[in-house]
């Protein structure tokens, strides 16, 4: 059976449009792909190849919504994470990329729990909120914009499955680093090579 690759993405076409290039891309390197979102990135999936499988997990945001909102996402995430590590247990991926939003944190949570090979990217200048928290959990950073050693472009689908089978190939794996961001206070420990475990 061929390689399991989980995307979770997310929220806005900003991150699943870069999903959707990963998930087409590695489809043509042979993988399996699964997608796994929440109902509002899942209004975003029409343009997904049809061999890639859909998850939807519930997933919440503390940024939105009245205090009652508030006091049920931690509760709702709860709910998406286990759903998640059913899901992972189930039908086991060979790595987990995140794209960022809070869709992906039920499912990067999962791959994190499991000790799974896992990689985050980030399309934007400065990482965003979950990304951040994720930052230091993953083996792998792929950036859209920061000035990087190794640059994954939006539309960089090769340089995408190049990340991703790096991450799953046996041996040390080290984050890639950066060059010099616009604000290194966002992720000082980025300025050097870490090994990852």
């Amino acid at each position: 059976m061929a390689r399991l690759l989980l995307i979770a993405a997310g929220g806005t076409g900003g991150h699943m449009f870069p999903a959707q290039a990963l998930a087409e891309a590695m489809l043509d390197r042979g993988w399996r792909v699964k997608l796994s979102t929440d109902e509002r990135g899942a209004r975003y999936v029409g343009g997904f190849p049809k061999a890639v499988e859909i998850e939807t997990v519930p997933s919440a945001t503390f940024a939105r919504g009245g205090p009652l909102a508030k006091v049920a996402a931690p509760f709702r995430i709860a709910r998406g994470v286990l759903s998640a590590l059913w899901a992972l247990r189930r039908d086991r991926p060979a790595a987990v990329v995140g794209f960022g939003g809070y869709p992906t944190i039920p499912a990067l949570s999962a791959a994190t729990i499991l000790r799974l090979p896992r990689m985050i990217h980030e399309q934007n200048g400065v990482l965003g909120r979950v990304n951040r928290v994720f930052a230091r959990h993953v083996q792998q950073i792929a950036c859209g914009t920061w000035p990087v050693m190794t640059t994954i472009g939006m539309e960089s689908r090769q340089a995408s499955a190049i990340a991703v089978t790096r991450l799953v190939a046996p041996g040390p794996l080290e984050a890639m680093h950066t060059c010099g961001t616009p604000d290194t206070r966002a992720m000082p420990w980025a300025m050097k090579p870490a090994p990852c475990s």
